[in-house]
């Protein structure tokens, strides 16, 4: 079976008409029907049960048309692969980053720096909540985590370092009523539901410390993520705890409550395994981390 014959069969099998699979292959359906043939007697068993105005799957071609769509993925990949090394790509450097969180002009420049000095490697970011990253990078998945300093702990082989400070914000939707008052204290949140990620206890129990130290026992409700988090929020659910990074904070639908401060700002920082035998993981964490001490430096 070639690559010819496997587009042929799936096309066949997807739409199991052979003049609609013949017209959008643009051939000509006998000559569908002689590849289909061709390929049955190649394999030594059929693949579909023909009657007088219809057509379906043999048991044997079920399974090739379960199983086909992966292996085709797989081969496209390679060639991919090959294509980039013959180029002088010779790898990945795969990032993890806090789902909703933008990265920071800081770490875009060295994103930028990293693929203008290093084109061999290439970037994929991918992004997912705190558990997500947690076990993904425990997993090999991913090379480094970006997240927040509360959630990610040096233990054993997890090295972490920390990049920048960055502001953390109560936000709320414009729906509720207090949103139309000029300036909103911590009293004016009595009665509205707090938003909390239950997939990061530390963050939560921080958030929970804060509240406490302004006299403040709200209902807690806890989402899936942070992501589910934000959601909620913007639904007019009640209020989320989030930072100058989070791209809700952009929402026209939402306020941010700038005269509201708090003490328990985030830091963000990094996470990576001290095995990881990823070459790239070496050229790029001193450019990371240097620009981190530059940002400490200038006091940002």
């Amino acid at each position: 079976m070639n690559i010819l014959q496997m587009h042929y069969f799936l096309k066949a099998a997807e739409l199991l008409n052979l003049s609609k699979a013949a017209d959008q292959l643009f051939i000509s359906q006998p000559a569908l029907s002689k590849q289909i043939s061709t390929l049955e007697k190649e394999l030594g068993f059929k693949l579909f049960q023909r009657g007088a105005n219809s057509v379906r799957l043999t048991p044997s071609g079920a399974v090739l048309l379960k199983r086909l769509p992966a292996l085709l993925q797989e081969y496209y990949a390679i060639l991919s692969d090959a294509t980039r090394a013959q180029s002088g790509h010779i790898g990945t450097l795969t990032i993890g980053n806090l789902e909703g969180q933008r990265l920071s002009d800081r770490s875009a420049e060295v994103f930028r720096c990293f693929g203008t000095q290093h084109p061999q490697y290439g970037i994929k970011l991918v992004y997912d909540s705190f558990q997500g990253l947690r076990q993904r990078l425990d997993s090999g998945e991913l090379d480094i985590a970006l997240s927040l300093d509360f959630d990610m702990r040096q233990s054993g082989e997890t090295q972490v370092a920390y990049l920048e400070a960055c502001k953390a914000r109560m936000i709320l939707s414009r729906s509720f009523e207090i949103c139309q008052k000029d300036s909103i204290t911590f009293s004016d949140l009595k009665g509205i539901p707090f938003i909390l990620p239950e997939d990061s206890y530390l963050g939560s129990r921080m958030i929970r410390d804060e509240f406490h130290k302004n006299g403040l026992d709200p209902e807690i409700q806890y989402a899936a993520n942070l992501y589910t988090v934000m959601l909620l929020a913007e639904a007019g659910m009640g209020v989320a705890i989030v930072n100058d990074l989070s791209t809700i904070v952009d929402s026209p639908r939402m306020r941010v409550l700038y005269d509201i401060p708090l003490e328990s700002d985030t830091v963000v920082c990094c996470a990576w395994k001290k095995n990881n035998p990823n070459p790239a993981v070496a050229l790029f964490l001193p450019m990371l981390l240097e620009q981190a001490g530059d940002a400490a430096g200038d006091g940002s």
